[in-house]
């Protein structure tokens, strides 16, 4: 990690696939990314990838957690996947969430 990160929500949208959720605005910092509401209340960003679109409704594709990883700079984490400019990574403590990948550097 190059810098800290601070999880944004302390209580983030969960989805299964087929769970049908209500739409919100989209991401202008991070396009590719749409504000989803589950029908528990609970709210987050989700990968516009990750639904099919109807209107003010998206239906889940796939399973997903919106938990971001509370991480230090200088951290080593590891990158399993990348979506609209974050990373799910895994640190050495086996704990995972999202990173925005501008907070990350690829050692090889």
């Amino acid at each position: 990690m190059t810098a800290d990160h601070e999880p944004t929500y302390p209580d983030p949208i969960t989805m299964r696939a087929g769970d049908v959720l209500q739409l919100g605005q989209r991401d202008d910092e991070y396009p590719g990314w749409i504000w989803c509401t589950a029908r528990d209340g609970r709210a987050g960003w989700v990968p516009a990838a990750y639904l099919d679109v109807a209107g003010d409704a998206g239906v889940a594709r796939r399973d997903y957690r919106a938990v971001e990883l509370r991480a230090g700079a200088g951290e080593v984490v590891v990158v399993s996947a990348e979506e609209s400019g974050w990373a799910w990574v895994v640190n050495a403590r086996g704990e995972a969430g999202w990173v925005p990948a501008t907070k990350l550097t690829v050692r090889r």
